[in-house]
């Protein structure tokens, strides 16, 4: 599984590269399309030639050329991998181009830049990630709000969703796969992935002795208390 970056901007994609190894830890290699010139030729070989069938796409139109960009690509790229394509803009311009565009998922278009643009992309791509991968695709249905916390049961390849109403479902996997969970959620204990959205709940029954961010820092029990309460929920939110 392959995530191809269309930029002008190199060098700003090679300075949060860092920042998308989430990506790359297990299944995806990333790499870097230059276009600055002869667009037509380039993405022609990239959607024509290539034709990558495990291939995601995340087309970068800022930039002077980004409106030549995304018209090149509507022309060229072929409906499979328009499904697995990711579009950063600020152009007014292009956003028509897109909304004319009837094919183009709407939850795959980012308006913007800085940190809110960086985890909408996360979240998109450990979507089309989940939906794509065949042992994970259950999970990419499943509505959080239902959802207590994941645990992944030692020595076993299955995860187990514990929801609010008291239900327990498995979903076969690895330990590999779980990983794809941890955007979805907030917090981390062990084998755990807990939805902070019901956290309250969870600590009512018990079952959360500890915690840690997503920076896999053990929270204090006074600092643990207090997110329990949402007074410091937004201080580790991914």
């Amino acid at each position: 599984m392959r995530l191809v970056i269309i930029t002008q901007q190199r060098q700003h994609w090679r300075e949060i590269k860092d920042q998308l190894a989430f990506i790359q830890q297990n299944w995806v290699d990333l790499e870097f399309f230059e276009l600055i010139e002869n667009l037509n030729r380039d993405l022609e070989f990239l959607v024509y030639q290539e034709r990558p069938r495990d291939c995601y796409l995340f087309l970068d139109c800022r930039g002077l050329l980004g409106e030549s960009l995304m018209s090149c690509f509507l022309k060229l790229i072929d409906l499979d991998l328009l499904e697995r394509t990711v579009i950063l803009h600020h152009s007014p311009r292009i956003l028509q181009l897109l909304y004319a565009h009837s094919l183009i998922c709407q939850d795959c278009i980012i308006t913007g830049l800085g940190n809110d643009t960086l985890k909408h992309l996360k979240n998109i791509f450990y979507d089309l990630l989940l939906k794509h991968d065949p042992k994970m695709s259950k999970l990419a249905d499943l509505d959080l709000n239902q959802i207590n916390y994941f645990k992944h049961l030692r020595g076993s390849h299955y995860v187990e969703i514990h929801c609010i109403n008291g239900e327990k479902e498995y979903v076969r996997s690895t330990l590999t796969h779980f990983d794809y969970l941890r955007p979805r959620v907030e917090y981390v204990q062990r084998d755990t992935l807990v939805n902070c959205s019901n956290i309250e709940k969870i600590d009512q029954s018990k079952k959360i002795l500890s915690l840690k961010n997503q920076e896999n820092v053990k929270l204090s029990p006074s600092r643990m208390k207090a997110v329990l309460n949402s007074e410091w929920l937004d201080c580790f939110i991914m």
